[in-house]
Formats: structure tokens, sequence, C-alpha cells
């Protein structure tokens, strides 16, 4: 299984882009590790010609939030 681990606690918000080429399976999981997330929000962007959820972005902002992204070869989803 191809998955990779995010854990975020900055001081300034955040945008992490999601890969354009990955690979079908590939799984992102993004945490607020430093509840701050309320005041430093993250947002998860994906990459050109993707979605996700049918957006090019989704904004977390609930402490101690995390989702976990994967990609079907087309497009990412929250699972």
């Amino acid at each position: 299984r191809d998955v990779d681990y995010i854990g975020e606690s900055a001081d300034v918000t955040v945008t992490i882009d999601l890969p354009t080429n990955a690979a079908a399976g590939k799984q992102i999981i993004v945490k607020d590790e430093g509840n701050k997330i309320s005041t430093y929000n993250i947002t998860v962007r994906a990459g050109i010609g993707a979605s996700v959820e049918n957006n090019s972005s989704v904004v977390m902002i609930i402490k101690h939030e995390s989702f976990s992204y994967f990609y079907n070869g087309y497009n990412w989803y929250i699972v």
C-alpha cells in the first residue's frame, strides 16, 4: 500500500498540493498535529487536471482534524 503522512503544526496558513501524477491507489493522510488549524487553516489542492471531491481544493479548519485522501487514477477523494 502506498500511503504518505503529513502532520502539520505551522504558525502560518499552509497549502498542500496533492501529486499530479500519482499512481492509482495512492493515499495521503493530512493531520493537524499542532491544534492551530482554526487559526492557521490547511488548504489541500488537487493537481492540474484532477479534483478533490469535485473541487480544486479542500480547506481543513477543525482542531485535530485529519483527512485521508485517496487517488483513483483520475481524481482525489476523502475516505
